[in-house]
């Protein structure tokens, strides 16, 4: 039985097993280069499944005519009824053919054709078999053996050692990526803050050049302006930064969001003075559970959008309605602008993230906004889609779950 332990011929077989698994579909690109002649068989019929050139070359039968048919079929006629009985036990087994291969021709000393069988399991239950064949021209049959088990397991480490430097690399470059993602997030979405504050202390600028008694009442009013932009500023700094480590908080706050709609349209308008923007509630009142900062950034890209891409003097209309359907109660907040348009080719991928249409010409952007509104949506599992026509206009439409209060 030779001297290897129980514990020792365990390792192998699960290091073969990973390895075979593994490489199913990657073309077995180790055993490609080894001398060592490896099939690998499925099921109770042990029927090929891949063949390296090495077998091929030593059975002298393509790997084309081998893949399909059961191993013990296409070996010499004088080893098939031994093979087969030994590739049974195995699979029914499970445990490493170990009887010194056992020469099929001769005894062990003799010159012969030396077989080497290892279980495949998938989920603790046989799947397929290992096999691999040598011509011997005598000496031990266990050292053989040996031989054979430790080729095949170096090739196999390298492989793994192959596939977690690779892994390593996708990793990093995961982690790259999220990073840039999260920088580029947070210029864009900064941008409409700080054009509100701009907007504001503009107009402050401008009343008090123009009025030499300022009315101190409007003054409060837009230094309040400024002072709540800020504040949402901070928050939505925060909220950026953690957005991609986390998960939607599962008992948010009740929101009204007529309310808060209303106030965002407001400051829009009031820093927009060459844009109409109208808002039609047609709900009334509505109450569910959403984030406060994470309705004014969606709202806020969609009205950012809708300015920079209709002419001035141009009329943005938003609408927020209630949808009672199948799934439950919902609500639509649609934002509709009367500028350039989406061309038809390019409409499916407006919430590609960095995609801009073929028509925006030199009208700066990023291409992020619709990507960041999509990613709200769907982590409220609600759906966004735009409808468009060219030179005449975008309509962009949020449907998210309305999440009622308990006395509603």
């Amino acid at each position: 039985m030779g001297d290897h332990s129980l514990a020792a011929q365990q390792a192998e077989t699960s290091v073969i097993e990973a390895s075979t698994a593994s490489n199913a579909g990657a073309g077995y690109s180790v055993l490609e280069y080894s001398p060592l002649a490896v099939a690998v068989t499925e099921g109770a019929l042990h029927t090929v499944r891949y063949t390296n050139p090495a077998f091929c070359q030593l059975i002298g039968t393509s790997a084309e005519e081998l893949v399909g048919r059961p191993v013990a079929d296409v070996l010499p006629a004088r080893h098939a009824e031994y093979i087969r009985s030994r590739l049974d036990q195995v699979y029914e087994s499970g445990a490493t053919d170990n009887a010194a291969n056992l020469l099929a021709t001769g005894t062990e000393g003799d010159a012969g054709t030396a077989y080497t069988v290892w279980p495949i399991k998938n989920g603790g239950r046989p799947a397929g078999l290992v096999v691999t064949v040598r011509e011997t021209s005598g000496g031990s049959a266990y050292e053989l053996r040996d031989a054979n088990r430790q080729l095949l397991m170096a090739g196999l480490e390298a492989q793994d050692q192959a596939r977690e430097a690779h892994e390593e690399l996708a990793l990093q470059r995961e982690i790259e990526r999220r990073k840039q993602n999260i920088l580029a997030d947070v210029a864009h979405d900064l941008k409409t803050p700080l054009t509100t504050i701009k907007g504001f202390t503009q107009l402050l600028q401008r009343r008090l050049d123009r009025d030499a008694a300022p009315d101190l009442a409007r003054l409060r009013e837009d230094l309040g302006h400024i002072d709540t932009t800020v504040r949402h500023m901070v928050t939505q700094i925060d909220e950026l930064l953690a957005r991609h480590h986390r998960r939607l908080e599962p008992t948010l706050p009740y929101l009204e969001l007529t309310a808060l709609v209303t106030r965002i349209v407001s400051m829009h308008q009031e820093t927009r003075k060459d844009r109409l923007i109208t808002f039609q509630p047609e709900a009334g009142a509505v109450e569910g559970q959403w984030d406060a900062s994470e309705i004014e950034r969606m709202l806020g890209n969609l009205l950012s959008n809708a300015v920079k891409y209709s002419p001035g003097g141009g009329r943005i209309d938003v609408r927020l309605s209630r949808e009672d359907g199948g799934s439950g109660p919902n609500v639509l907040l649609a934002v509709q602008d009367h500028g350039i348009g989406i061309p038809s080719d390019d409409l499916a991928r407006v919430f590609v993230r960095h995609f801009r249409g073929s028509n925006v010409g030199s009208i700066a952007g990023s291409g992020i906004g619709l990507a960041g509104v999509q990613e709200i949506v769907e982590r409220y599992g609600g759906a966004v889609w735009a409808e468009s026509v060219p030179d005449h206009g975008t309509a962009v439409t949020v449907r998210l779950p309305l999440r009622l209060p308990p006395d509603a």
